[in-house]
């Protein structure tokens, strides 16, 4: 079974990183996925958000942004769309994106990349990778 969220995701962690300042902090969430019945049990009971973002990153000035990956033409379910709502309400930054470049696209207003970092590669991975 394919699953285009998890490769996008891996394709975005391997192109930040060697891009990202080295204090910046981020993470994935354990959200997603097929669970058997026990571990979505499990997982609920120690806190597992519903509609939580996949990605979180610990910012400058105490500052957190969130990204949502979706694969092409992907939607936020009613729980992702509510999380985000509060994310913003609580003046986090927040995006969705369905491609490399979109995440870059939102991060860049959040100064995390190097000074020296090649922002311009995104499209030319997806591209290679689409063949």
């Amino acid at each position: 079974m394919e699953h285009p969220e998890q490769k996008l995701q891996e394709k975005l962690r391997k192109f930040l990183a060697s891009r990202l300042k080295p204090e910046i902090v981020w993470m994935a969430s354990a959200n997603g996925g097929y669970r058997d019945p026990h571990t979505a049990i499990s997982l609920k009971s120690m806190g597992v958000l519903p509609g939580a973002p996949d990605l979180c990153f610990c910012l400058d000035n105490g500052r957190t942004g969130w990204i949502e990956l979706k694969a092409p033409g992907g939607k936020l379910s009613p729980q992702q769309k509510g999380v985000a709502a509060r994310l913003i309400r609580l003046n986090h930054f927040w995006g969705v994106a369905h491609s490399i470049k979109e995440a870059v696209d939102i991060m860049r207003p959040w100064d995390v990349f190097k000074a020296e970092a090649d922002l311009n590669e995104p499209q030319e991975i997806e591209e290679a990778e689409a063949w």
